[in-house]
């Protein structure tokens, strides 16, 4: 069982591409909202960020320090702005192992997309290697290359 760093670590990788989406939620203009969440982000991926932010934000609500740290991971979400996120989730969890239980239950649930993972790809422009497969299933197709030094090595 993950501690409550690990597992804020897995809360905020989890939230920070749904958070925009999130956010907008209690807002009238978000009609649509969930239709461009599941566009960005896959439905189950959407789903589920929806389902533990649920859990996660009235105590995120509660702790101006969290609800800044938040709004930072928004406007700049580089690692500086999710390790304050990370700090602050772990801050909640260690005051309520009940939500700790809640949320590990959660993230623990089977994501069939994430099982699949349809087809995730990397390009590594300066190096000329591209990276296509399936990230998370060790079976998955791999294909890569130096095209442009193929005889240069």
């Amino acid at each position: 069982m993950p501690d409550a760093t690990e597992l804020a670590k897995l809360l905020v990788s989890l939230l920070c591409p749904a958070l925009p989406f999130l956010m907008k939620i209690g807002e009238k203009v978000a009609e649509g909202v969930s239709a461009d969440a599941v566009k960005a982000l896959g439905k189950s991926s959407w789903d589920k960020a929806k389902n533990v932010w649920t859990k996660l934000s009235p105590q995120v609500e509660q702790k101006g320090a969290a609800q800044e740290a938040v709004t930072n991971v928004i406007q700049r979400p580089d690692e500086i702005s999710q390790f304050a996120l990370i700090s602050q989730i772990r801050d909640i969890l260690e005051g309520n192992p009940e939500l700790t239980q809640e949320l590990l239950k959660l993230m623990q649930e089977k994501d069939s997309e994430h099982e699949r993972a349809v087809d995730k790809s990397v390009n590594l422009q300066s190096g000329g290697v591209t990276v296509r497969g399936d990230f998370h299933n060790p079976g998955g197709t791999f294909v890569g290359g130096d095209q442009h030094n193929a005889g240069n090595k």
